[in-house]
């Protein structure tokens, strides 16, 4: 890798606004194995799934980039992007 090159850590799942608490189990277990501590994770999860559609299963797009402290979350529905968050990870 060049300078200031990183790889970001990636990971995914469905959603759905039943399924709330058990993303946010898995987000939590995905930052943890990547010995990140973010607290604001639970907080976009919760928002994301009050934006879903009732009868509707979107996807969780979780990544970290350790080389630039970037953790991100993006909700992906019906092929548009419904939810996204980034923050810093020092």
């Amino acid at each position: 890798m060049a300078p200031g090159d990183s790889e970001a850590l990636r990971a995914t799942r469905a959603i759905s606004r039943s399924d709330v608490d058990q993303v946010r189990r898995w987000a939590r277990h995905q930052t943890d194995a990547w010995g990140v501590r973010p607290s604001h994770v639970a907080h976009w999860l919760t928002t994301a799934g009050e934006l879903l559609p009732p009868s509707e299963t979107g996807r969780v797009e979780l990544s970290y980039d350790a080389g630039l402290g970037l953790l991100s979350l993006d909700v992906w529905c019906g092929g548009e992007r419904l939810y996204g968050m980034d923050d810093w990870i020092s």
